[in-house]
């Protein structure tokens, strides 16, 4: 079993490597590299003796900053969920008008990991509530002119 500083930096990884940095993350979450870079590589802080590791406060501020939920950083996403918590049916493929509105094909989906999925889901989600938002403004600002 992972403890939860291990599951921590693992997902700490995963975002690096989603964002391209460890310093990309660290400017989304507007937190210092250096720090992040610290715990990513275990370096022991000289006034404690001990390993740095990530506090709940930071991984909120991680998951706040990339556009996870709060507590994804605290989820081991490489272990398979228990089966009362698989998914009984299959996903729906996102469609626009009966077609795959997207450059990658479908197939190729399937190597994604489910924090993969639920980053993805929620920038679709962001951009959607965006131009929701968007239109609604146009709208109202059409109806008083």
């Amino acid at each position: 079993m992972k403890t939860i500083a291990e599951i921590r930096r693992r997902n700490l990884d995963v975002l690096a490597q989603q964002h391209g940095s460890v310093e990309a993350v660290a400017t989304m979450a507007e937190t210092s590299p250096v720090y992040l870079s610290q715990i990513k590589n275990q370096s022991v802080d000289i006034k404690t003796g001990k390993r740095r590791q990530m506090g709940t406060v930071l991984a909120r501020k991680l998951e706040a900053g990339c556009g996870m939920p709060v507590g994804w950083m605290d989820t081991d996403h490489e272990s398979p969920p228990p089966a009362s918590q698989a998914p009984t049916s299959a996903p729906v493929p996102l469609t626009r008008n009966d077609r795959w509105p997207f450059e990658v094909a479908q197939e190729r989906l399937q190597v994604l990991h489910d924090c993969d999925w639920i980053h993805l889901n929620s920038t679709i989600k962001a951009i959607v509530e965006v131009r929701e938002r968007d239109n609604l403004a146009r709208k109202s600002a059409n109806s008083r002119s």
